[in-house]
């Protein structure tokens, strides 16, 4: 805990060294920094090793992100927005006060989301260092599905001029159809290609990980992630899916190769941090100057809640907005014989701006604004305990199935899906799961196990238990033995 007290003491001396007028807006970000790094700390002495591979740390680092940038950006800028900041905060700057009020939500949501998952987490042990044998049938489906859906969205591009993943330049000029304008068949498998691609390449990627230690494999899985990287920068648009790539590598490699120093995570994370922040400005600035203020998105979810939080009482709220979390679950066909609909957070959020759906402008709600709309406060303080529960409890689920491909795909999803809870509403994910992941993998499954079944019956010296992997169990001290 010596690190804890040095941090708090660094902390203090911030404080004294900076002007009065600036110190309401650092309390609140030191106070998160020291509440990510006392979460990091109790982790690390109970494991004996960096929590990076975690639900829980991946959790409340990017809600320290989402909590602290725009803040760190406004101290930067001298306290005041410029021209390049969130059109919300430039057109109606808050003051002090609604900034520092702002921040504190954000303190007292990462510390009741950290004390429930500590408390509930508890020691479970670490899990498995190496998966159960992943058989030939599952590579080659998982293959197949990566190879097979990127296939088809080039077809697409190819036929209809319509690219999964346009810039934003010929977004904004309208020189890309939208993909509402292709047959309804192409939209649905589009649609679910979509997270067939995702889990497949996750799932490829515990694999290619996994053999590390082959040279081959390992030169292949570098040279896919660089390709990957290249094709966005080349494209200018969206960065989520290469990001998740990116992230899910690092943390499959702390994992399984070799795990990460303090520092080394520090910096890779710093380095992530800041080339995803760089396209983002190049992407949507051009070869502007870029001022501490410019817009970003952690900066537009906090504008979000200082607007919100300004004009809360003239604000018309949908009692269904409340549960949209449940309803998103609900088939919408199911809905309309029930007499009701979802409402979703951020079109609500547009709606009431005057935005457009269809202007090529995106505003994600943010979990503090979805809280000042309901009990503000004391709503904040139990959707992170709740939240904290429910990851610690899937954290505790990992460790006892950790030795799985597919445990280690569906864990791994989770994490890079974690940041939704509180870049959107809290159980916003969940939709992700119920209709992303499991559709998905429900048909690499069934893929799997038909190529197996006719693997084994076609004689072509294939083993009869081929696809079923050997039992594997975890000791107490993460070591896996064969059963």
């Amino acid at each position: 805990m010596r690190v804890v007290g040095a941090a708090v003491l660094a902390s203090a001396g911030v404080v004294a060294l900076v002007g009065p007028a600036a110190r309401p807006v650092l309390l609140p970000v030191l106070a998160v920094a020291n509440l990510a790094l006392l979460f990091i700390v109790v982790l690390q002495r109970r494991d004996g090793r960096l929590p990076a591979f975690e639900i829980g740390s991946v959790c409340v680092g990017i809600t320290a992100l989402y909590a602290t940038v725009p803040l760190l950006g406004f101290w930067l800028g001298g306290l005041r927005w410029s021209a390049q900041s969130d059109r919300l905060l430039y057109a109606h700057p808050p003051a002090i006060a609604q900034l520092a009020g702002i921040g504190w939500r954000y303190v007292l949501y990462l510390a009741s989301f950290i004390v429930a998952y500590v408390f509930l987490r508890g020691r479970p042990g670490l899990p498995s260092p190496q998966l159960a044998p992943v058989d030939r049938a599952t590579k080659l489906v998982v293959v197949a599905a990566a190879v097979g859906v990127t296939g088809f969205f080039l077809l697409v591009s190819a036929v209809y001029g319509v690219p999964q993943n346009p810039s934003y330049a010929s977004v904004r000029a309208g020189a890309v159809p939208p993909w509402e304008s292709l047959p309804p068949v192409i939209q649905l498998i589009g649609k679910g290609g979509q997270w067939l691609l995702l889990v497949s390449k996750l799932g490829l990627l515990v694999v290619l990980v996994q053999s590390w230690s082959n040279v081959k494999v390992r030169g292949l899985l570098i040279a896919w992630l660089m390709l990957e990287v290249l094709a966005t920068v080349f494209r200018m648009g969206a960065r989520r899916d290469m990001a998740m790539l990116l992230i899910a590598a690092v943390l499959l490699y702390h994992r399984f190769v070799r795990p990460l120093a303090v520092s080394q995570a520090a910096a890779l994370a710093a380095v992530l941090l800041a080339g995803l922040l760089t396209f983002g400005f190049l992407r949507d600035f051009g070869g502007r100057a870029i001022s501490w203020t410019a817009a970003n998105e952690f900066q537009t979810i906090f504008a979000n809640a200082c607007d919100i939080e300004a004009r809360r009482p003239g604000l018309q709220i949908p009692g269904q907005i409340y549960y949209s979390d449940l309803l998103r679950l609900i088939p919408r066909r199911w809905l309309g014989s029930l007499g009701s609909q979802v409402i979703d957070p951020a079109y609500w959020y547009l709606d009431d701006l005057g935005i457009p759906r269809d202007a090529g402008v995106g505003r994600m709600f943010g979990v503090v604004s979805q809280a000042l709309i309901g009990w503000d406060w004391p709503e904040l303080a139990v959707r992170g305990a709740v939240l904290g529960l429910i990851l610690a409890g899937v954290h505790r689920w990992y460790v006892r199935h950790s030795a799985g491909l597919w445990a280690t795909t569906l864990y791994l999803f989770l994490c890079l899906w974690c940041y939704f809870t509180v870049r959107s509403t809290t159980f916003h994910f969940v939709l992700y799961v119920v209709y992303g992941f499991l559709p998905a993998f429900i048909l690499l499954y069934s893929a799997r196990s038909v190529l197996s079944h006719l693997r084994r019956h076609s004689g072509k010296g294939v083993e009869g238990r081929l696809g079923r992997p050997a039992k594997v169990e975890n000791d107490s001290r993460g070591a896996v033995r064969e059963a």
